[in-house]
């Protein structure tokens, strides 16, 4: 059952539309985007932000979440993509020439600020967002994704630490920031507290496929092959469904067996394995192990149509990683180009 306006009136985060249709498919575009699942009886997330449109086309909050989702599922920027500079002035138009409510103009002042690359001055923002409304699950959530993307580990955990308390059992999708905040303390070294956090959260919830994610991690990082790869097999059924990031999930459990093989090989304890959902880092770190990789290095080709338009520094950085193992016939200073313009583009601070 999605929320209808009354229902979001009451929980203090009151929605400028008079649509009860538009209402819904913001809340179920939500919550595919928190559960990391696109639901097929409703369309998928694609579905319901069509179907929301189309029930109130001047619903800016829709605006936001669709521009916002598309800008964290893209890491396109407005100065590249000239589909969403329109979209994205649209949306500000539309804000302008509605009574909105505090809220929701942040919310319209944080996307513009994202799609322009200032990553950091959007997170700002958010928390501003969360400091007056701690249970506004999308500034939790698209803050949460921007400190990810920024490799802000510290202030991806305080961000849902400082709302924590306030998500009650009774809230919807509370569990999930049980999750969310379990990666923040994995991210910052708090293994333990990460794994007891991230486990109530699978208690109340065995699909959170997010929770899985930080458990994955909890257990690589401590190097317990072992038990994560219990783990993994043991939960596959629960998480496996979650299209949006079962196969990252499945990547993780690819490490284990990549830091069984190593260890095997080379006699000493497993290595430690960043987080990169792209087969061009996992290529690196199966190359030692691996030398029959050879061909596989041609994955850094499909590169090339690609120029890094992303708003995402962590992004371009895959390329790197095959560039460094192939000669590509393509100008290789495409990704460093790249990366130097965002150097330059974005003003990400040293903190």
């Amino acid at each position: 059952m999605f929320l209808f306006i009354q229902a979001w009136q009451d929980a203090g985060l009151v929605l400028s539309t008079t649509n009860n249709e538009a209402c819904k498919m913001f809340d179920a575009a939500l919550t595919q985007y928190v559960t990391w699942t696109n639901d097929k009886s409703l369309g998928g997330i694609e579905g319901c932000l069509s179907n929301l449109k189309t029930a109130d086309p001047t619903f800016t909050m829709g605006h936001v979440i669709a521009n916002g989702l598309y800008l964290i599922g893209t890491g396109s920027s407005m100065r590249l993509n000239k589909e969403l500079d329109s979209a994205m002035k649209k949306m500000v138009e539309l804000s302008k020439s509605q009574p909105l409510s505090e809220r929701e103009k942040l919310h319209v002042s944080a996307l513009e600020m994202f799609a322009s690359g200032c990553l950091p001055k959007a997170c700002d923002v958010w928390e501003k967002i969360l400091n007056s409304h701690p249970t506004d699950m999308l500034a939790l959530k698209f803050a949460h994704d921007a400190y990810f993307y920024l490799g802000y580990q510290r202030q991806m955990r305080d961000s849902v630490a400082r709302v924590y308390r306030h998500w009650t059992p009774d809230i919807p999708l509370s569990s999930y920031v049980k999750g969310i905040y379990s990666f923040g303390l994995m991210e910052t070294n708090f293994y333990d507290r990460a794994e007891k956090l991230a486990n109530e959260a699978l208690a109340i919830d065995q699909t959170d496929a997010w929770s899985v994610h930080t458990i994955a991690h909890v257990h690589e990082m401590k190097a317990d092959l072992k038990s994560g790869l219990r783990f993994m097999e043991q939960t596959e059924a629960n998480w496996k469904d979650c299209d949006m990031l079962a196969c990252h999930n499945y990547w993780h459990w690819a490490l284990y067996f990549i830091d069984k093989l190593y260890s095997c090989s080379h006699g000493r304890t497993p290595i430690s394995t960043p987080l990169h959902s792209s087969p061009c880092t996992e290529q690196p770190a199966l190359e030692p192990i691996a030398p029959c990789v050879g061909d596989g290095w041609s994955v850094g080709t499909c590169m090339h149509p690609h120029p890094p338009s992303a708003v995402f520094p962590r992004v371009p950085t895959h390329p790197l990683c095959t560039r460094r193992g192939v000669f590509m016939s393509a100008p290789p200073h495409t990704c460093e180009k790249g990366l130097s313009q965002m150097a330059k583009f974005f003003q990400i601070s040293a903190d």
